[in-house]
């Protein structure tokens, strides 16, 4: 994996290892009484807030398939279909597997509307975003508070 680096990240493998090598000694000497009585707990904590803060950018590329199946099933397709059109041999799989497969997909399509709502994007399916509206929209005009303005 390394050898398809380029230079530059080969170079910025070598500082990462640098700073790592370091890192245990910077924390044992900062937190001197947790290195000594509680190092597997320091280590736990110290690689919970490394996985914490370091996300991983640009994320996790979207499996393509299942893009694919949400897009079909965004302009009205229903999952059977859209499977069907993805995979060809979907009608010879076991009544289980059909099941499975279009439960997952039907999870990544939750997944991909929390993601979107906790990173703020915004989704251009409609089915998804209906997906989180309560039960239906809320029709009632807004308290008035008093102060506002008065159209007359």
């Amino acid at each position: 994996m390394i050898d398809d680096f380029d230079q530059r990240e080969k170079r910025e493998l070598a500082i990462l290892e640098r700073i790592m090598k370091h890192l245990p000694r910077h924390l044992a000497s900062h937190c001197p009484t947790l290195s000594r009585q509680h190092p597997g707990e320091l280590k736990r904590r110290a690689l919970q807030m490394l996985k914490t803060h370091m996300r991983p950018f640009p994320g996790r590329p979207k499996d393509q398939t299942i893009t694919d199946v949400l897009q079909l099933q965004a302009s009205g397709v229903t999952w059977r279909t859209a499977l069907r059109t993805i995979y060809p041999d979907f009608n010879t799989w076991t009544r289980l597997r059909q099941m499975d497969t279009t439960n997952r997909f039907r999870s990544a399509k939750r997944a991909r509307a929390r993601a979107d709502r906790k990173s703020g994007r915004q989704t251009d399916d409609q089915n998804i975003q209906a997906d989180y509206v309560s039960s239906g929209p809320d029709e009632r005009e807004p308290p008035r508070l008093g102060h506002e303005d008065e159209d007359a």
